[in-house]
């Protein structure tokens, strides 16, 4: 790990379950400018962050209506990437 700029790439599928919003979590917190928001059963969401050695990254769909989603776990449907395009 290194300090950097980092691309994420993140996708959730859902059967018949429609999300709100999706956004990526740094370090455990909601990253400031990540939220997307669409409505169907698909979120699909890009972004880039700036990194420091050892942080962590995630992604997270969101439904308003339900704490329980069941994620498609097919490849082409649910994925999460991430590169480091160059360190600062």
């Amino acid at each position: 790990p290194v300090n950097g700029i980092y691309f994420f790439n993140g996708a959730a599928y859902s059967v018949g379950t429609t999300f709100s919003q999706c956004w990526y979590v740094k370090n455990g917190s909601r990253a400031s400018g990540t939220d997307w928001t669409s409505n169907n059963s698909m979120q699909v969401a890009a972004t880039i962050l700036k990194l420091n050695a050892n942080d962590t990254v995630g992604f997270h769909p969101y439904i308003s209506s339900s704490s329980n989603i069941t994620i498609d776990p097919n490849p082409s449907h649910t994925y999460f990437t991430g590169a480091l395009l160059y360190e600062v």
